[in-house]
């Protein structure tokens, strides 16, 4: 009989615990799905193509450590072009320089090698 009555009384307090517990936790809860309590968004001031990512996601960072590498590609020939556009526009001034000396160019024309050669530099 005593048996009977703990049986009984484990079983009424098993259904009498409010379902309600579960009930009271909400969907975000439950879902297993871990948020972050911030996020920080990095960009570059140049547009580019990801070459090499040195981080991977979650990863702690240190100010000034180096997390993404770009595609230089476009950026280097760019260089390239520019250097030799300046090294022409030297030569082109030096060769025209004894010119210049006997004024034997126009002031147009002058002011037009002058202004390439500046430009390129």
């Amino acid at each position: 009989m005593k048996y009977l009555i703990l049986v009984f009384f484990l079983t009424l307090q098993y259904f009498s615990i409010p379902h309600s517990f579960s009930d009271s936790l909400d969907d975000a809860q439950l879902s297993c799905l871990l948020e972050p309590s911030i996020q920080v968004e990095v960009s570059s001031s140049v547009p580019g193509v990801v070459h090499e990512l040195y981080v991977e996601r979650g990863e702690y960072i240190k100010r000034g450590e180096k997390i993404i590498e770009l595609n230089s590609a476009v950026q280097k020939a760019a260089l390239y072009t520019a250097k030799a556009r300046e090294d022409f526009a030297s030569r082109k001034l030096a060769r025209n320089e004894n010119l210049l000396k006997q004024n034997l160019l126009s002031e147009s024309e002058k002011d037009e090698l002058i202004t390439e050669h500046q430009l390129a530099v």
